[in-house]
């Protein structure tokens, strides 16, 4: 039933739905789209995500970054980097990402007090 004090009923038709859907709990803290050229063509102008992790839930989830393909229709994620939960633990905790002037990625990590370097050699 609509909430009297929000209007006609209605309104929801008009919004705009979610471009992608994700775990609840992740935490996405870090965002950064991709203007380097390190890596594939492809990658420029994706959306990186870190996402930090669940802290109260059974089974924990996130502690990953993962790489949101914008180009062409509907958004899609796919894990980019990951590793940091094995076995239902976790021992560091992906936080924030920018991009370096030579295209790789900085990434830090909040339990460990460390930054990454994720570089792209080809292959």
């Amino acid at each position: 039933m609509p909430d009297p004090d929000l209007a006609a009923g209605d309104r929801c038709k008009t919004v705009r739905q979610p471009s992608l859907l994700y775990q609840a709990h992740t935490a996405p803290l870090g965002l950064a789209f991709y203007t380097g050229s390190q890596f594939p063509a492809a990658y420029r102008g994706d959306l990186f995500v870190a996402l930090h992790g669940s802290w109260n839930r059974a089974v924990p989830v996130g502690y990953k970054v993962i790489r949101v393909r914008l180009g062409g229709g509907a958004a899609t994620a796919e894990d980019f980097a990951t590793g940091w939960l094995t076995g239902g633990r976790y021992w560091g905790r992906p936080v924030d990402l920018t991009v370096a002037p030579d295209g790789a990625l900085f990434l830090s990590d909040d339990i460990l007090g460390a930054v990454y370097r994720i570089t792209y050699r080809g292959g």
